[in-house]
């Protein structure tokens, strides 16, 4: 693959390494000038349309995310069978090589990175995206200590996982360091993200994962069964605070971890010596200072998680000690005859109650469950309410069951008889899962992949492609379904892509018909071609070359006849080429504000200048705060910034200082 360009546009010059579903290469991308990754589907699975959906699925949760410990998207693309996404190049190692290297880390240096890979499931967790394989194979370190979090090859949206268990699903993940539910093979949650991170800072200051064997099932087992050993008897310089918050994150019932990310950060920011303000400016979160000193002035108790049975007890034992106190009042003031009557009577209560209550509880007829599977919901409780059973529901996709409709029940009619009043949960049916296809006119089909992808759509391949009079080459014109239509879940979206106007057909032009030459300037040798070939007229091929300073290599810089002027077809259009060196890029940050009104929002940046036409960057952002992107543009064009698919602001790069 090296050498070879994809998309016209991205140039593979090495390979990085690969995993079990794809290679990763270091490429150019040569319209931006910069250095990107591409990872590229492994061509064995080229034809398996379950692992060309988990590779899109990457792209799919990348693409909402924006987060700077997050590795960027920037393209996704396929051409001929190859399958691609574009994203960020990071000049640094991935952390099992630092580890490997070094062995272990200091304390600060592995608490700092936990931190940051704690913003960075913060925020995919917000977006409802769980990574599910966090790992040091999957944390990317830069030379100054930026941690970055990559590879959401097998990540899922935690708004889709919703049916039970049914010991069929494929555990996904890296035994080392799967969470005791993933080994069960329960869907991930949050939660199961926090287990690995902890396993991970194990690792990082002991040099060892928890659990080790021979073999990988065994060591998925012991996740299941056995206690790691505390790492302060591996690494004496691990402090009692530390150890907690690892032990803690590796709690095997995920009701003891931390119940967020964030949680976890503000914990481990405490381990850090004097450093609760320097931390917070680390996490970036507005509320963190506030937090951190919550956290810190709530004493042992504020950290320590009590047992369900503790809790109780605590509750129960002052009334219990009272009660006590004062029923040893009473005897000592009464009489041994009140003493025994007293006693007698309480048996007889005691006794009474009690066979009321074996009576009321346990001499129950069992009843069997009825048969509820494709009835609606008023239906199967009507038909339970009738046997004082009563039912929890859970809801859940399905493209055969119509909404409102019973898929399965957890006791049915085969199964043994139920005591009212059992509670028997039905799955019930949401009907198929749709999405709104967006409008896709006049985008590219870059663009419009990446927007089908964060929907869970996909463009239908080939991409149709005719000519059209008023949208621009290589724009859609036309697709279906229409906008705003109803589309199922993984449904495909046909696109038609303008070829530009239709050529004029030449026995159509007289010989001496006047023409109107078009505009050159800026385009490509090929692309001048085919523009006067779309006007009935053609190119003198003995074009001359000119330095430029205003015009990159190879582009038009000046043409005869002049643009708007008229010629017959006879005519042949002189160009004279920039052989550079060109304008000079340059950089500017911009900032977009992201309105809080609760909901996610859209945001794009376009640049347009002698470079062309292109998206520099494409993301998903939830309410409130801003997104600030570093853009490169070239002189004599526009920055135009798009908020939910609407103008917010069009800056010509002449006033940019």
């Amino acid at each position: 693959m090296t050498g070879k360009t994809l998309g016209n546009r991205y140039e593979i010059l090495e390979q990085l390494g690969g995993g079990g579903m794809a290679l990763v290469y270091k490429g150019q991308d040569k319209l931006l000038h910069r250095l990107v990754t591409i990872k590229i589907l492994r061509s064995e699975f080229t034809s398996d349309q379950d692992f060309i959906r988990r590779f899109q699925q990457e792209a799919q949760a990348v693409a909402r995310l924006s987060h700077p410990n997050i590795v960027n998207i920037y393209d996704v693309g396929q051409e001929d069978d190859i399958h691609y996404l574009i994203m960020e190049y990071v000049n640094g190692e991935d952390l099992k090589t630092v580890l490997k290297r070094e062995e272990n880390l200091p304390f600060s240096q592995a608490v700092q990175i936990t931190l940051q890979i704690c913003a960075a499931l913060e925020h995919a967790h917000e977006n409802n995206i769980v990574h599910q394989d966090i790992k040091p194979h999957n944390i990317l370190i830069t030379p100054n200590g930026k941690a970055k979090l990559t590879d959401f090859g097998i990540a899922h949206d935690i708004t889709t996982t919703i049916v039970t268990h049914t010991g069929k699903e494929t555990i996904m993940g890296t035994a080392h360091y799967l969470s005791p539910e993933q080994v069960r093979g329960e869907p991930a949650t949050p939660k199961s993200d926090l287990y690995a991170l902890g396993v991970t800072l194990y690792e990082m200051l002991t040099g060892k994962v928890p659990y080790t064997s021979d073999n990988l099932i065994a060591v998925a087992v012991k996740h299941l069964q056995d206690e790691p050993l505390p790492p302060s008897q591996i690494n004496p310089l691990v402090n009692s605070q530390l150890e907690q918050v690892i032990l803690q994150a590796m709690e095997k019932n995920p009701a003891r971890r931390f119940s967020s990310a964030k949680e976890m950060a503000l914990y481990l920011a405490k381990t850090l010596p004097d450093s609760p303000v320097r931390q917070a400016g680390r996490y970036g979160s507005s509320n963190t200072i506030n937090d951190l000193t919550a956290y810190q002035t709530g004493g042992e108790e504020a950290t320590r998680l009590i047992p369900k049975d503790e809790f109780a007890t605590r509750l129960l034992s002052p009334q219990l000690n009272k009660t006590k106190r004062d029923l040893k009042a009473k005897t000592k003031n009464s009489r041994p005859i009140l003493r025994w009557l007293a006693v007698i009577f309480t048996l007889i209560v005691l006794l009474g109650g009690g066979a009321y209550a074996f009576n009321r509880y346990f001499n129950v007829p069992e009843i069997k469950v009825p048969d509820l599977k494709n009835k609606n919901l008023q239906e199967a409780a009507t038909l339970l309410n009738e046997r004082d059973l009563q039912y929890t529901v859970r809801q859940e996709y399905n493209d055969m069951v119509p909404a409102g409709y019973v898929i399965n029940q957890d006791i049915g009619p085969d199964d043994p008889p139920v005591k009212p009043p059992r509670k028997i949960l039905l799955t019930v049916s949401l009907g198929p899962e749709l999405r709104e296809v967006p409008d896709l006119y006049q985008k590219t089909i870059n663009e419009a992949r990446l927007e089908l992808i964060k929907l869970d759509l996909n463009l239908e391949e080939p991409v149709k492609e005719d000519y059209h009079e008023q949208v621009p080459k290589d724009l859609i014109f036309k697709q279906t379904p229409n906008p705003k239509d109803k589309l199922k879940k993984g449904g495909k979206v046909t696109v038609y892509v303008s070829l530009g106007p239709p050529p004029l057909s030449p026995d159509k032009i007289g010989e001496n018909q006047e023409i109107i030459v078009p505009s050159l300037m800026g385009l490509s040798i090929e692309e001048a071609r085919y523009k006067l070939a779309e006007n009935g007229l053609s190119l003198d091929e003995n074009f001359q070359w000119e330095t430029n300073e205003q015009y990159p290599n190879g582009k038009i810089i000046s043409q005869e006849p002049p643009a708007n002027s008229n010629a017959t077809k006879e005519t042949g259009v002189k160009v004279v080429l920039s052989q550079g060196p060109g304008p000079l890029p340059r950089d500017v940050t911009v900032e977009i504000p992201i309105p809080d009104d609760g909901i996610n929002h859209e945001v794009k940046i376009e640049v347009a200048d002698v470079a062309g036409t292109r998206t520099v960057y494409f993301g998903n952002h939830p309410p409130g705060g801003k997104v600030e992107k570093t853009v490169r543009y070239y002189p004599h064009g526009f920055i135009r910034v798009y908020c939910d698919q609407k103008l917010i602001e069009e800056r010509n790069t002449k006033t940019i200082r």
